[in-house]
């Protein structure tokens, strides 16, 4: 920070006669080493604190005119710390990255293998394994949904996904995508060969409920030498649809659907029923419905859900039991898209969307 040689620590020498500096990398050879890489980590020497300068010193005070020294491709930069290998995983409004353990006792066989993607987002298990990541103890309800991608290189006999509470596996808490064989819950047994990744959401309340403190993964292939079969799960949430009535600062919304549609949901009198799905940062997918059923279209205007942030930026989707035939959707200008069920000749207001306009046309809706 000034020229005054004041902090000798931070001067590192590396070669001459004198032993005034830093000692750590004077290890210069004139015989033979030519050009020598240096690699120091400043950091684990100095004590932190801010510099203004690079010195560099040629020092001789004998003979002033017969010592040289040159340096090249000179760098600083700060070194990442590595990430935790592992998978990360939203557990409600918290992520967090998981290793994944064996599981299944002599299922998961010792050829299993395991990789992670640099991001943590996506998780690999390849050959025939069965593993499990432990989440610590999730109350499953009947509100509770699991969402992830799915896809897979090379066909095993059971290949899914599901909770548990111990080392055993369970045909009655796992639900299968894909394999030659029939095994455990297969209502989301649909992934076909040569599909790339797949959307799923499941809604597990309906399959069951209670305490549960691991997910776990099935990539089962019995075969000879136990080879094959190929696994990849990425963008894994757990979460709870949210059952609440809106906040009060919802009622220009709710005012806007009247002024667009006719439906006064401000009267107290009404009394609808209005869940709410609310947006994260995060890719989301928000479910109106699955493939046996649409969702909110059982009460006219007073069973609705209200989407918050629907952002296609961010990968947001919608998901709608059906096709494009069955749905309306009326614009609510600035304060969003309503979302119609039609019956008939009835409509059903299944849902509110805020945030970006809802086209039942583009990449952000599928149909299932």
């Amino acid at each position: 920070n000034n020229d005054v040689f004041d902090n000798p620590n931070a001067l590192f020498q590396l070669y001459g006669t004198d032993m005034d500096f830093n000692q750590a990398f004077n290890d210069y050879t004139y015989s033979g080493d030519g050009w020598k890489s240096y690699s120091i980590n400043v950091g684990d020497i100095l004590s932190g604190g801010t510099y203004d300068r690079l010195a560099f010193f040629n020092d001789d005070d004998q003979n002033p005119l017969s010592v040289s020294s040159q340096f090249r491709n000179i760098e600083i930069f700060e070194e990442s710390v590595p990430d935790v290998p592992g998978v990360k995983v939203t557990i409600g409004e918290s992520s967090e990255t998981y290793m994944t353990e064996s599981y299944g006792g002599s299922q998961d066989k010792s050829v299993a293998e395991v990789t992670y993607s640099d991001d943590g987002s996506e998780l690999q298990i390849d050959n025939n394994a069965w593993k499990q990541i432990k989440i610590g103890n999730y109350n499953v309800t009947a509100d509770t949904v699991l969402t992830f991608e799915f896809r897979s290189d090379e066909q095993g006999e059971i290949q899914g996904i599901g909770f548990d509470t111990n080392d055993k596996i369970s045909k009655n808490t796992t639900f299968q995508l894909y394999g030659t064989q029939n095994w455990g819950i297969r209502d989301f047994k649909d992934y076909e060969s040569g599909d790339d990744w797949k959307q799923y959401n499941i809604t597990v309340g309906k399959y069951f409920t209670g305490d549960f403190d691991r997910l776990v993964f099935a990539n089962d292939n019995d075969t000879a030498d136990n080879l094959g079969s190929s696994s990849q799960f990425r963008n894994i949430k757990v979460f709870e649809e949210n059952n609440n009535i809106p906040e009060k600062n919802d009622d220009k919304i709710l005012r806007n659907i009247y002024k667009e549609t006719g439906i006064d949901l401000t009267d107290d009198n009404s009394d609808p029923l209005i869940r709410t799905q609310q947006g994260t940062t995060d890719a989301d997918t928000f479910l109106l419905g699955d493939k046996t059923q649409a969702y909110y279209n059982e009460d006219g205007y007073k069973d609705f859900v209200l989407i918050k942030d629907f952002n296609t930026q961010e990968r947001d989707s919608l998901q709608l039991h059906g096709d494009a035939g069955l749905y309306d959707v009326v614009s609510l200008g600035s304060q969003g898209s309503a979302i119609f069920y039609q019956e008939g000749n009835k409509d059903d207001l299944m849902a509110i969307v805020t945030g970006d306009a809802v086209n039942l046309n583009s990449s952000a809706v599928s149909f299932v």
